[in-house]
């Protein structure tokens, strides 16, 4: 006889609720607080990701800093900046289209 595979890591998998079974929240929700949150820690990465390029640029021309490490700081700012760019944009997208909607 051929025993059942057990897969314990999916049993461990929590199915959500539906959105229906939960009743709605007064005041505030906690989904648009969260997404405040999230811009927010994006906005400083982004911050700290400039200013450490900057400073990458500085310990570099003081010789204190490879090129190597100066060129990854400074592409990982470009990307951050990048996508907080495409994000803005889409949400801008978003909006826009939002307020054409006929109601």
């Amino acid at each position: 006889m051929v025993k059942p595979a057990v897969f314990p890591q999916v049993d461990a998998i929590r199915v959500p609720r539906s959105r229906e079974a939960t009743p709605p929240r007064a005041g505030r929700s906690e989904e648009s607080t969260s997404f405040g949150k999230v811009l927010d820690r994006a906005l400083h990465k982004v911050d700290g990701d400039l200013k450490q390029a900057d400073q990458a640029v500085k310990d570099f021309l003081q010789g204190r800093l490879d090129i190597q490490q100066m060129a990854i700081s400074l592409e990982r700012a470009d990307l951050t900046l990048r996508l907080l760019t495409r994000v803005r944009n889409r949400v801008i997208d978003a909006y826009r289209e939002i307020s054409r909607m006929n109601i």
